[in-house]
């Protein structure tokens, strides 16, 4: 591990190799002691309180957390890939476990942890660790210990279920379901809002400028009466009409017939016209 780091024909220094085995030892410390501060302590189901200690003095202040149940043999075997591991290995009052992990530099770091169950209300995990160097004498690094307390089950809605799961808070699931469902249906309303309005807007834009463009119709009369529009369908309308005209010259055959009274508009339905009869 150390070695990756180091150029062939380095000249290592004792204060370099000293930092980096602090450093190895920080991080299986983080990797091992604090997965255990959070999970190996719960042997019940529930609430636990748990308190950490560094060469007999106080490291963190006391802190619960609802846990799952029978985790701390787990947490006693999760160690990184490239070192050697003996147990976890049973004892009257609980288990224990050594670790040596080799670095590339000729340095050891020998780890032991020591789970004591007094019940199943109670936990101590002690650790104690040692750097061996080739030529060099052990260094003894401070013991840690984690000594757990059972307060009773989880409050509320975070109680265990005793499966090594917590039980999810099903109301607030509940409540952000509602929200959500409600402002979807807000957001579709609006959406559905928007479209008909932008529609309607931009339908009557563009028939005032197709009506501003328009070609006035050359419109002529036969001796029967019969009035006769070159233009009888054009989507931009005829000028001088009513706009209903447009809308009807697309699938009717309009005509305008003279009478005594004036011009009589007259409108045969058709379902359907071809567009060489609509553009002619």
């Amino acid at each position: 591990m150390l070695g990756g780091y180091l150029p062939l024909g380095h000249v290592v220094s004792s204060g370099y190799i000293r930092v980096m085995c602090c450093r190895l030892c920080l991080s299986l410390l983080i990797f091992g002691t604090g997965m255990l501060s959070t999970t190996a302590q719960a042997q019940r189901a529930g609430l636990w309180e748990s308190r950490g200690e560094v060469a007999g003095r106080s490291a963190m202040p006391a802190s619960r957390e609802c846990m799952p149940a029978n985790l701390p043999r787990r947490v006693m075997s999760r160690w990184p890939t490239d070192c050697s591991v003996i147990g976890p290995v049973e004892t009257s009052s609980g288990a224990f476990v050594e670790v040596a992990c080799r670095s590339g530099g000729g340095v050891t770091l020998t780890i032991r942890r020591e789970l004591t169950e007094s019940s199943d209300r109670d936990y101590t995990v002690v650790t104690t660790s040692q750097i061996d160097r080739v030529g060099g004498a052990p260094q003894i690094l401070p013991t840690t210990s984690l000594r757990a307390h059972y307060v009773g089950p989880c409050p509320d809605q975070r109680e265990s279920t005793g499966k090594g799961q917590v039980k999810e808070n099903t109301s607030a699931w509940t409540a952000g379901a509602a929200i959500l469902w409600i402002g979807q249906l807000l957001a579709f309303i609006g959406f559905i809002y928007a479209s008909i309005w932008g529609w309607h807007r931009a339908i009557r834009r563009l028939a005032r400028s197709r009506y501003e463009h328009a070609t006035a119709a050359n419109i002529t009369v036969d001796q029967l009466g019969g009035v006769h529009i070159p233009v009888l369908a054009t989507f931009s309308g005829v000028r001088g009409l009513p706009w209903w005209y447009a809308v009807a010259t697309n699938n009717a055959k309009p005509s305008l017939v003279i009478t005594p009274d004036g011009l009589d508009f007259r409108v045969v339905r058709r379902l359907w016209r071809s567009w060489d009869e609509i553009e002619r």
